[in-house]
């Protein structure tokens, strides 16, 4: 089996075409990031991997790199890594999509390729000319990416059209291409394919990462798989990143594995000669929080961040008011019901060293002077990525804080 890549990267787009250039930096450097990924596994030649940004990054030549390998795909076995970044489009048409389960989808997506936007269906029309010698992998970086999901036809209503400018400007175009899939389903991929999305159907994704210069969902997904070597399958991967991206905002996947599931279960995500181990996304993803007894006035805790690959950059020691003026902090403890007395605040970021912070840990504890015994004494430690506004675990102490109130 020969590994292909395709990685296509719309940094900004046509303005013959669009109303602007619409840029997108960080996507530029998502598909130099994704591309490497496949160099370094030494089963992507140079020859059959193409990166594809700025100008190059057209529809039209994405096709054909595509088409070329849906021919190979005719001839012998082989593994396909497609990841594309750029900006996606939800449109509310005067055609509405027919669901392969029957139900109406009242809006459609676009993808932004450099001289035009690109319907969810060509996409799919194209991925259904792969052989089933081919198992394909899909990483769709963009808002609205999980609206790449099994529709299956187009069908007339009478709904309100789209504002999108672009849309507007061509409008013929875009209606001729909405029109093409009103009549007849289309068949199934007949390779198997498994899609990873940064982004829900109908739903927003983050654009520039906070430590890097790719996209936050790319930015993740790097650090995951480069903090520690992954043994997990695609399924292991894809939960860690929901389950450590599902804060900020949320991502999705559709696997599409119509006739052998069992690769993507017993395979390494583009090790495709490597057998996957038993992990789970805990063995990835999960905080190791604990903590001693009290002694006096300190509270000494032990970390273990997951893989690791998140570096703690600082602490702190807060009560309850001073809180209230933070903005994430301040929601996650009233989203949760949590009302404690004093705050420990581990601030840490996101790294791709190899880090390891497994190590205990002394915070002095603000002592209360207040005799008033409705204060609870309660204490709660906070893991909290600073960088992307978001609190991450969160621990309770056995034991409370005891009083010294030294006016008495």
């Amino acid at each position: 089996m020969k590994g292909y890549g395709l990685f296509v990267g719309v940094d900004y787009c046509d303005t013959n075409h669009y109303t602007d250039s619409n840029l997108f930096q960080e996507a530029k450097a998502d598909a130099y990031a994704y591309d490497d990924l496949a160099k370094k596994t030494g089963l992507f030649s140079n020859k059959n991997r193409a990166v594809l940004t700025g100008k190059d990054a057209t529809w039209e030549r994405c096709k054909k790199v595509l088409l070329d390998y849906a021919e190979i795909s005719k001839q012998e076995e082989g593994y396909l890594f497609l990841a594309f970044s750029a900006h996606g489009w939800s449109h509310e048409p005067k055609v509405q999509m027919i669901a392969t389960n029957g139900n109406v989808i009242n809006k459609t997506e676009f993808f932004s390729f450099y001289d035009r936007m690109v319907l969810e269906n060509e996409v799919r029309e194209i991925l259904e000319k792969f052989s089933e010698n081919f198992k394909i992998v899909l990483i769709v970086n963009a808002c609205n990416s999980g609206g790449l999901s099994n529709y299956k036809r187009v069908a007339d209503i009478n709904n309100v059209s789209t504002e999108e400018k672009t849309f507007n400007k061509n409008s013929a175009l875009y209606n001729d291409i909405l029109n093409r899939y009103k009549n007849g389903a289309h068949q199934n991929y007949k390779a198997d394919v498994f899609k990873f999305a940064s982004s829900l159907p109908n739903k927003v994704a983050a654009k520039g990462g906070a430590a890097t210069n790719l996209s936050n969902y790319t930015e993740y997904f790097m650090t995951v798989w480069r903090s520690k070597p992954f043994w997990g399958n695609y399924f292991t991967l894809n939960d860690s990143l929901v389950h450590g991206l599902q804060k900020m905002y949320e991502p999705g996947v559709w696997p599409d594995y119509f006739d052998s599931p069992e690769f993507f279960k017993r395979t390494v995500p583009f090790h495709f000669n490597s057998e996957a181990r038993n992990v789970t996304y805990r063995d990835y993803m999960c905080w190791s929080i604990r903590t001693k007894e009290f002694e006096g006035e300190h509270l000494e805790y032990h970390i273990k961040p997951p893989t690791p690959f998140y570096k703690i950059r600082d602490r702190a020691t807060l009560t309850y008011n001073q809180i209230q003026k933070m903005s994430h902090e301040k929601a996650y403890l009233k989203q949760n019901g949590f009302k404690p007395e004093f705050i420990v605040i581990i601030n840490v970021k996101l790294t791709e060293d190899r880090v390891h912070n497994d190590k205990w840990f002394k915070n002095p504890i603000l002592i209360s002077t207040n005799s008033n015994k409705s204060n609870t004494g309660e204490v709660i430690i906070l893991i909290n990525d600073k960088d992307h506004f978001r609190i991450l675990d969160h621990h309770f102490p056995k034991k409370q804080v005891i009083y010294i109130n030294p006016a008495e």
